[in-house]
């Protein structure tokens, strides 16, 4: 398997108002999809498929292994890459972030408990851009944007430019980028649009374990 692309939505420094400047281009997926309410959801529904494919005709025919290409994560967090891992060991997912807004009522934000890969099949893990990448393109200490890694952690909600156009302005706090409203149940975008509609910051609830992971961190949590 490969791109699964665990996405914190409530994450205050992703791109998603930047898809709606390019609805066309493909790399949209990266930025705002529907699908990103149920990523963990979508895995777990493809480890039960696995393991019924290993399990089928009283194993006359099992997998000899399994074989993981990366972007595991969408943008490098600790809770995004803990999430697919404990999905594939089955254990109990909370499936959201911050104030974990929703997780009572919504679906999507309900903790769960994943079914876990059959222990039989021994699975082996490669390294994504979006592992390791700010959303699978920018090193997350850009020269450029000295508040890049704090940003994962902050209470603010990410403004820039259109990178997608220029990189090179990622300084420019033009727009604010949006969250996922987990509250509601189709994930409404909110706190996106040009800074001036704002008359502040907009804020979402901080959490630590959005902080961004080193490579050898990244590494050492299959440990």
């Amino acid at each position: 398997m490969s791109d699964i692309h665990i996405t914190d939505k409530e994450s205050p420094n992703q791109l998603i108002y930047l898809q709606r400047l390019h609805p066309t281009l493909p790399v949209g997926g990266s930025l705002y999809s529907g699908i990103m309410m149920y990523t963990t959801h979508v895995l777990d529904a493809a480890v039960q498929t696995v393991n019924a494919l290993h399990n089928k005709d009283n194993k006359s025919n099992p997998f000899d292994f399994g074989l993981s290409l990366g972007d595991t994560c969408n943008s490098t967090q600790y809770n995004e890459l803990r999430w697919y891992i404990d999905v594939l060991d089955g254990k109990v997912i909370t499936p959201s972030s911050g104030a974990h807004l929703g997780a009572d009522t919504i679906d999507y934000q309900k903790p769960y408990k994943a079914a876990g890969l059959d222990k039989t099949i021994p699975w082996y893990q490669a390294l994504g851009n979006h592992d390791h990448f700010w959303i699978g393109s920018i090193p997350v200490d850009y020269s450029l944007r000295k508040d890049l890694r704090q940003s994962f952690i902050s209470d603010e909600v990410f403004a820039t430019g259109d990178i997608l156009t220029n990189p090179a302005i990622i300084n420019n706090r033009i727009y604010y980028m949006g969250v996922f409203d987990g509250s509601t149940p189709y994930g409404d975008i909110i706190k996106a649009g040009p800074v001036g509609n704002f008359s502040s910051a907009p804020k979402v609830a901080a959490d630590q374990d959005r902080h961004s992971l080193l490579r050898m961190e990244w590494m050492t949590e299959f440990f």
